[in-house]
């Protein structure tokens, strides 16, 4: 006979196991029609423990562990979910008959919302969440317990909930505080879950908190800090402090090597580049990270070590090294315009436009893209000493370049196109061309519209300017833009108008032979 698979209202155990503690906006109404019911008041959860369907599921006690274990973590599969429990305080020594039980039935109550998924999600999040921090308050024990031993994947989703559950306006006591100490007694596991999740969260700051002495930590593996370094957004500014530490300690590392270690020297005498390219690489990310943070003088000293460092390489090999040559000469001229020092910059921008050139003409599938960045930012320096018609013939070059990628590959290179056009407008516009910079802003605004869509944190900024800068030019009577009073240009500000690419993202260390 067909074993029939028992079905549990959804919403009906979690509300019982801890109905009391939920808050009047989460309890279950007295009185619930379920289909095919005749409406009468459901049974509580302790009488139901005593029911055939609770039979060898443990205590209501281990229930509520194992409920609160599983919407802490998930689980992908049935053994996952089975081990899991094997780590909760007060199942780890029930017989693992008993563990299996209490995964099925959870499973059972939640089932699978998605692939490669053994327990399901509770719905609305929020009384999932509400019950984590009301269980976890009393039993903090299980964080201790489980979170060091679960994988990637688990760590995310168990730090994307925890910070849920303690934004609650909960008391939560001590609990707010077991976060940072476990993150930081266990880096290898969670610190990497803590960085992905912390730009979007609500709540960062227990993320936060706990990530600024795991970054700082001396004894913190290479391979572990380059992999949370690597992990951290090219633009961030909440993890912007995170960030310096490690890449600074990176530029430090590779800088004393060049002296104190033999084997590098022997690198060296062999013609071996690895340690010189690492420490471009390193000098590269810290002038990104100290940009973030407004710390010019200091990130162009970092910009003009890693253009010397790789000025060098490239003359011997030019044919591996000139690409990375042009990355740092890009990001010195962004420097050296951020200080106000514009003819260097200027000069510093042209020789990245001529190296891309010579690499695009061979290449370019590869290297278009970079002589498109190097254009729009070299337009941006001309303007900047009002040499309107050379900038404009720029940023025209990089509008042609990423309409042809664009029409390959418009999901990679639609925002690069909007942001061209954008610039292109300015340009046309201070030249007196008022009909082709109309033209030019609307097409960057229908573009920007679809992706501010889905992702407005991004485009909205660049958006409002370019529909601002199109009121304008409808404007009968305004005079051109160059008549106008300019502010400052700003650079590397998201979402301006007179906007240059910000500096190339984490450039990963190469391995020694």
């Amino acid at each position: 006979m067909r074993a029939v698979r028992r079905r549990y209202p959804p919403l009906e155990a979690l509300h019982q196991v801890h109905g009391r503690e939920a808050g009047g906006e989460l309890k279950p109404a007295a009185r619930s029609a379920t289909p095919g019911s005749s409406g009468r008041p459901r049974r509580g959860f302790r009488r139901t423990a005593h029911s055939e369907r609770l039979h060898g599921l443990g205590s209501e006690q281990q229930r509520l562990t194992a409920l609160t274990a599983a919407l802490l973590t998930g689980a992908a599969t049935r053994p996952q979910a089975v081990d899991t429990l094997a780590l909760a305080p007060g199942l780890r020594d029930t017989p693992e008959d008993t563990r299996l039980r209490l995964a099925t039935w959870i499973h059972d109550l939640y089932p699978p919302d998605a692939p490669q998924v053994y327990w399901g999600s509770v719905h609305p999040d929020r009384l999932a969440e509400h019950h984590l921090a009301r269980a976890l308050t009393h039993h903090p024990e299980l964080l201790d317990a489980v979170l060091p031993h679960i994988t990637h994947d688990r760590a995310l989703h168990a730090l994307t909930v925890l910070t849920r559950a303690l934004a609650l306006p909960l008391p939560t006591g001590p609990l707010g505080e077991r976060p940072q100490d476990l993150i930081t007694a266990h880096p290898a596991t969670l610190a990497l879950p803590a960085i992905t999740i912390a730009p979007q969260a609500q709540t960062p700051e227990p993320l936060l908190e706990a990530l600024h002495p795991v970054c700082s930590s001396p004894g913190l593996m290479d391979d572990l800090r380059d992999q949370l370094y690597a992990a951290i957004p090219d633009q961030t500014q909440r993890l912007a402090d995170h960030a310096l530490t490690p890449a600074d300690r990176r530029v430090g590392q590779y800088a004393g090597a060049q002296d104190s270690r033999a084997w590098w020297r022997k690198l060296r005498q062999r013609g071996d580049t690895t340690l010189s390219q690492n420490l471009a690489r390193a000098l590269n990310n810290l002038s990104n990270r100290l940009a973030e943070l407004g710390r010019w003088d200091e990130a162009l000293a970092a910009s003009m070590r890693a253009v010397e460092i790789r000025e060098e390489l490239a003359a011997a090999r030019p044919e591996v090294f000139l690409p990375d040559f042009a990355v740092s000469l890009n990001n010195l001229s962004a420097d050296l315009a951020e200080l106000g020092r514009r003819e260097e910059a200027l000069a510093a921008s042209m020789r990245a436009v001529e190296i891309r050139e010579e690499l695009a003409a061979a290449r370019p599938e590869v290297f278009l893209p970079g002589l498109a960045v190097s254009l729009n930012n070299q337009s941006n320096r001309l303007a900047e000493l009002g040499r309107n018609k050379e900038a404009l013939v720029a940023i025209s070059r990089a509008v042609e370049i990423r309409e042809r990628l664009a029409t390959v590959h418009p999901d990679a290179f639609l925002p690069d196109l909007a942001l061209s056009l954008s610039n292109c407008a300015v340009r046309q516009d201070e030249m007196g061309r008022r009909e082709e910079a109309l033209t030019s802003v609307t097409r960057a605004i229908a573009m920007l519209k679809n992706l501010a869509a889905a992702r407005p944190a991004v485009f909205n900024r660049l958006l409002t300017e370019c529909i601002a800068h199109q009121g304008a030019l409808r404007s009968p009577g305004r005079p051109p833009r160059a008549a106008l009073p300019q502010p400052r240009p700003r650079d590397r500000a998201a979402g301006t108008l007179h906007m240059s690419h910000r500096r190339s993202g984490t450039e990963a260390a190469r391995q020694a032979p």
